[in-house]
């Protein structure tokens, strides 16, 4: 598993953002993605092995495909790499080569425009003019002064384009690397007599990667002669704009076959993605392939949260449209909700559940878990709550099934509100087409949803420690344990002694 500290999220995300978001099931917002805490989720499953393999799988687990809740091509890629282990471990090993090319700006090269340079004829022109004048000049003498202007012009200009072929060729270099790689697995696939879905075409880029090649900075040697070699090599390409020349060519060429660009560079980062996957699922034989169900209901059978070692599994079958669940301070409500939700959206994303079982439809997920207090913009906690539940709200019920998570809700503001607005809000929001889970403290908000079942979470006080046992329960909390919190936490028994006088 990778560590934190390999992770860049802003570079990570960077194929994402630049993804044109329409035409998807759902486009997984940020307030979900940090509610469900996919930031650590996604260094848990993540086994790709390049950056860019890195990127498929976030734009993966952010864009909900539409169609059916299995994605039929990520599963018989992973049948065919375990079918296959001779070209699995093939795979492996060639993209491992890449694993160390930091190339997460190699998706601005199809994502972005290419820009035009209006000089590129120019350029040709002077190249050719200092060839000639090169040969010219060893036959007419007078032909030495004007070959020397046409070079001295060249090097201004080499030197005036270096900056930016410096900047490219690093990218440049990667590319021709991805479409290397493309070209090498469809080679082997073929020689092995494997045939992998939406294989996209190779040979119209052989070109570039030619090009691409040449143009890619080389490790500079060591000792004198190296360094002679290389500052005639230098003066060379200045002479003629050989690599000015090479630099334009590859950004018109790239603007000419920027959609089989991206069809290779989606190949292999989807091929890194698959083979992801299919290790994720190795290294946890508790990780499962969900059930897609047609009806609104969820079936989860031991389900558990992926970053907790030793986690309690829980079963839940939800065939309402609102769930309640209460329950004691810190006993596992907030975690149980956030298990729901990232299962739910990873059933949908990377065909997988941590659980036993899991039966699920196609859902649209919101939620409502982390609210916090905007200063910036004066929203108090209450207003912000108050605004993501008016979202919620306002969710297209008929536009397939939805599934909203909601954590504490309105503890924004006094009890008595609380209770009436939270009761109205529920059973609004607990519609025909959707599932409505949420957590409370309040026992009292039960009385108010009678169509509602209900779960709850608790522990029990042993030997003077208050411990929880972290297992969902089918009913309604009976007992609270605030003050034993209090105890444990070392408050003065006088203020402990008062506190339960009053509660009794």
């Amino acid at each position: 598993m990778k560590k934190s500290s390999d992770l860049d999220f802003d570079r990570i995300s960077k194929y994402y953002n630049q993804t044109d978001k329409t035409g998807f099931f759902q486009n997984i917002s940020s307030k979900l993605w940090n509610d469900l805490g996919m930031d650590e989720v996604f260094l848990r499953i993540d086994h790709t092995l390049t950056k860019y393999g890195e990127q498929y799988l976030y734009s993966s687990l952010r864009l909900v495909k539409e169609g059916d809740l299995l994605d039929e091509r990520l599963e018989s890629t992973i049948q065919t790499f375990e079918n296959n282990p001779g070209f699995e471990s093939f795979m492996t090993r060639k993209l491992e080569s890449l694993s160390k090319n930091d190339s997460y700006f190699l998706c601005n090269v199809f994502q972005r425009e290419t820009p035009q340079n209006p000089w590129f004829m120019l350029f040709y022109i002077l190249s050719a003019l200092s060839v000639i004048g090169v040969i010219s000049s060893l036959f007419m003498q007078w032909m030495i002064l004007p070959a020397i202007l046409v070079i001295t012009c060249n090097f201004f200009i080499h030197y005036w384009s270096e900056l930016n072929v410096s900047l490219e060729s690093r990218t440049f270099g990667q590319l021709g690397e991805m479409l290397a790689m493309s070209q090498l697995i469809l080679k082997e696939s073929k020689k092995q007599g494997i045939f992998m879905p939406k294989q996209p075409e190779i040979e119209k880029v052989g070109s570039l990667i030619f090009k691409a090649s040449v143009l890619k900075p080389r490790m500079k040697g060591f000792g004198e002669l190296a360094e002679l070699v290389g500052y005639i090599t230098e003066l060379f390409k200045a002479a003629f704009l050989i690599e000015t020349l090479l630099y334009y060519s590859i950004l018109k060429e790239i603007g000419e076959k920027r959609s089989l660009i991206e069809e290779n560079f989606d190949y292999v980062a989807y091929l890194d993605f698959a083979l992801s996957i299919a290790q994720l699922r190795k290294s946890d034989p508790f990780i499962t392939v969900p059930k897609e169900g047609t009806s609104l209901q969820i079936d989860g059978k031991g389900m558990f949260h992926p970053l907790l070692s030793y986690a309690i599994r829980n079963s839940i079958r939800i065939d309402r449209n609102g769930v309640l669940i209460t329950g004691t301070n810190m006993s596992g409500k907030s975690t149980f909700l956030r298990i729901i939700g990232l299962n739910c959206l990873l059933a949908q994303t990377i065909n997988s559940v941590f659980a036993q079982e899991m039966i699920l439809p196609k859902l649209h997920i919101h939620s409502s878990i982390q609210t916090f207090d905007e200063l910036e913009s004066d929203k108090s906690y209450f207003y912000s709550e108050a605004e993501t539940m008016k979202e919620m709200l306002t969710v297209d019920h008929e536009q397939g099934f939805n599934l909203l998570l909601i954590d504490e809700i309105f503890k924004g503001t006094n009890s008595r509100e609380r209770l009436v607005i939270s009761s109205e809000v529920l059973q609004q929001l607990a519609q025909e087409n959707s599932i409505v889970i949420a957590t409370t403290h309040d026992l009292e908000l039960v009385h108010g949803l009678p169509d509602f079942i209900f779960f709850y979470f608790t522990g029990q006080d042993v030997a003077g420690n208050y411990q929880y046992d972290f297992r969902l329960r089918a009913g309604v909390l009976q007992s609270t344990n605030a003050v034993f919190v209090l105890r444990d936490m070392g408050y003065p028994e006088e203020v402990l002694g008062k506190i339960r006088g009053r509660l009794t």
